[in-house]
């Protein structure tokens, strides 16, 4: 895991409580796996659902390099005004959307 990036999730789990964000982020072997597959499992509802209420959108493919996401995304941003999992990064947070 790369320890240099902040996404949007673990932002939300530093708010909520300063041990869980150092957890996630140095120990994260630790982690309840329950609970990431349901919140993954959530995610992949929502993405469906925006899939057919904005159905002309077009799909930013996931890679193992976060550049390229981002690459790909601003390529694609002047291109296509709906967009799936689109990367964005803001101030050392990654977000993908």
């Amino acid at each position: 895991m790369n320890n240099s990036f902040i996404s949007k999730s673990s932002f939300l789990k530093g708010i909520q409580c300063e041990k869980q964000i150092y957890l996630y982020k140095n120990h994260y072997d630790l982690r309840n796996e329950e609970g990431e597959d349901s919140k993954f499992a959530s995610g992949i509802s929502v993405g469906e659902l925006a899939r057919t209420l904005f159905p002309d959108g077009l799909e930013i493919k996931r890679t193992p390099s976060l550049k390229s996401s981002l690459i790909a995304t601003q390529y694609q941003l002047g291109k296509n005004p709906i967009l799936y999992e689109a990367a964005f990064l803001f101030n050392a947070c990654y977000t993908a959307v």
